[in-house]
């Protein structure tokens, strides 16, 4: 599979956007620097699936070496350490420090360079702290993964704040790059009439105000109406009465 070709949930392509690629260069910063980071932004824009791509394209070609993990509800400090372990290997600590100790001796057998925690929202102060340790103790960049509230949760804990050297906002699509990719999104739309073309942006673009999840979501949707009703296209009618079906969707 090449890069830019994984399925989402076998739903619309992945597409690798300027986003992505900026994201991607975020954290190549991050482990030159070897600070922590934080990405930012409205949820459904796709923060998650492009972390989760960024790491699996590097496992794919064997570096550099990444781990991907996401934050449990209510999880503990002691959590935090447990679920960092359980990815890394088959070991349960007795304790907080036993758990920094094995994190910190696994970091360098297995040459770790990044560690990426999303829905970092959930991480409370006693659970920061743990992160903060985990860092301090191995030197491995840390990127932190939330929505715009994580930045204010973080500026609370100036000791967490003050190891945070790169931040990156991820912002939904832009009109020029959703017409970019329209072809993309379904084959039937490949061959949209040029005339037709702009009022199908348009609409997409007002429907999903450029947030990837409502992208694939109001798609998704159209296609099962098409094919429900026997259309041979996918028309602005189609696409009208899906919207429809969704929520939030002006």
């Amino acid at each position: 599979m090449k890069l830019g070709q994984m399925k989402i949930n076998n739903d619309i392509p992945f597409m690798v956007t300027k986003q992505v690629k900026e994201m991607a260069a975020a954290c190549h910063a991050l482990i030159e620097t070897r600070e922590m980071g934080v990405v930012y932004g409205e949820p459904g824009v796709g923060k998650t699936i492009s972390a989760m791509h960024i790491t699996a394209e590097w496992q794919k070609r064997g570096q550099p070496k990444a781990l991907y993990t996401e934050v449990d509800v209510g999880a503990s400090p002691v959590g935090i350490a447990i679920n960092l372990l359980r990815m890394m290997a088959d070991i349960r600590p007795a304790n907080a420090s036993d758990a920094l100790r094995i994190i910190e001796n696994l970091t360098m057998e297995q040459e770790l360079v990044l560690i990426i925690m999303d829905e970092a929202d959930r991480l409370n102060a006693r659970s920061l702290e743990m992160v903060r340790s985990i860092y301090d103790r191995t030197r491995i960049p840390i990127m932190l993964i939330g929505m715009y509230e994580i930045l204010r949760g973080l500026r609370s804990h100036k000791k967490f704040y003050s190891r945070v050297g790169i931040s990156y906002q991820y912002e939904p699509l832009s009109y020029e790059q959703l017409a970019e990719m329209l072809g993309k999104l379904h084959p039937l739309l490949r061959d949209i009439d040029p005339v037709e073309e702009n009022g199908f942006l348009e609409y997409i673009f007002k429907a999903t105000r450029g947030e990837f999840r409502r992208i694939n979501r109001l798609v998704k949707q159209a296609e099962r109406i098409r094919k429900a009703n026997n259309h041979p296209v996918l028309s602005l009618s189609v696409f009208a009465a899906a919207s429809k079906l969704l929520l939030n969707v002006e």
